[in-house]
């Protein structure tokens, strides 16, 4: 035997069913907890819209029932858009974000035109065109030619059927991407917004919107997540490109500064339609207190309608777009396994 063969390891045998990627169905208890955590989030929607008090405005009983009947009228139509959005929007970006890129990168054939002087002098960067180069920046999409991208042959399994995966794996993605967009567009509007009742209508409607949002980015997320795609560049290091793309320009977006954005916004809101500025420690320290009881409650009022989606999607596309695309992308790329093997001798 050649000491290249040696350093040959043997590859594990992997069944067809262990490559192709499962999803777990909730069950009828789940359904009914789905259900219930749904409804406990509007009867929050109910007391807050019943005991509000407008410090600028006093609504007369007819704004009350506006007020009810928009929300309620939203609450219905986000739900059943968000559902044909997320399988509709989630497979063309992904197609077009990860896919095609890959295709290309894997392919002789040259897309683009030189377009720029920095494209010029990069010539391994010459069969892109502008927009995927920018594209493959923003979500962090690595296109170098010494990466090798390969799909994991072993998948794994989803199991939406408890409600505590879904709590801790899935649910923060859609919080996150929620109140990123949605503090993003208030702080465009705010403004505007002269009266503290037209802002809560107007914050509600975007809450409420929010899964509507955010279809061109979690539902990638989770996709690309769950494929299993990964990269090895010329120093071994092996890269998982979910990983990447959490740690791109999009998602930081939606990180956790945008809780500190949310403060400012509610902060500015208030100084906005009172017109008071109190510059005082303690009247500080409240009106910050005060912002992040407003997010909590921001973050109550998405859970609701953000787990009803993430269910059903998980429960219904989600598992028929992720062997999609690993199917597709293993026209050009190979399955491979990434194995850790550890060696005795270093703890004699």
């Amino acid at each position: 035997m050649t000491e290249e063969n040696q350093l040959v390891l043997p590859i594990r045998e992997i069944s067809a069913k262990r490559s192709i990627f499962h999803v777990k169905k909730p069950s009828k208890k789940t359904w009914i907890s789905v259900g219930l955590i749904f409804f406990v989030s509007y009867a929050v929607w109910y007391l807050i819209i019943r005991f509000l008090k407008f410090p600028d405005y006093t609504p007369r009983s007819s704004d009350y029932t506006i007020l009810a009947i928009i929300l309620v009228s939203v609450s219905i139509i986000s739900p059943t858009i968000s559902i044909f959005l997320w399988n509709w929007v989630g497979k063309l970006v992904t197609r077009k974000l990860v896919y095609q890129t890959l295709k290309i990168k894997n392919q002789e054939d040259h897309e683009i035109k030189e377009m720029f002087k920095k494209l010029k002098k990069e010539q391994q960067f010459k069969k892109y065109k502008f927009f995927r180069v920018f594209s493959a920046s923003l979500f962090n999409l690595n296109i170098d030619p010494d990466t090798t991208y390969y799909l994991e042959e072993e998948t794994h399994d989803l199991d939406i059927s408890r409600i505590s995966y879904f709590l801790r794996k899935r649910l923060r993605d859609m919080i996150t991407s929620s109140l990123g967009i949605g503090f993003l567009l208030a702080s465009i509007v705010k403004f505007s917004i002269r009266s503290s009742y037209t802002g809560f209508l107007a914050g509600s409607i975007v809450i409420l919107m929010s899964p509507v949002l955010i279809s061109w980015v979690t539902p990638v997320f989770w996709i690309i997540r769950d494929s299993r795609i990964r990269y090895i560049r010329t120093e071994n290091d092996v890269y998982d490109l979910s990983d990447r793309f959490r740690t791109s320009i999009i998602s930081r977006l939606f990180s956790a500064s945008v809780i500190l954005a949310g403060v400012s916004f509610f902060i500015d809101i208030v100084q906005l339609i009172t017109g008071k500025f109190d510059p005082s420690l303690i009247a500080s320290i409240l009106m910050y207190l005060g912002a992040f009881a407003f997010i909590l409650i921001v973050i109550i009022l998405i859970s609701g309608i953000s787990f009803a989606v993430g269910m059903i999607y998980l429960s219904t596309y989600h598992e028929k777009n992720v062997n999609k695309l690993r199917d597709e992308l293993s026209e050009f790329i190979k399955f491979s396994q990434t194995n850790a093997v550890i060696s005795k001798y270093y703890f004699m």
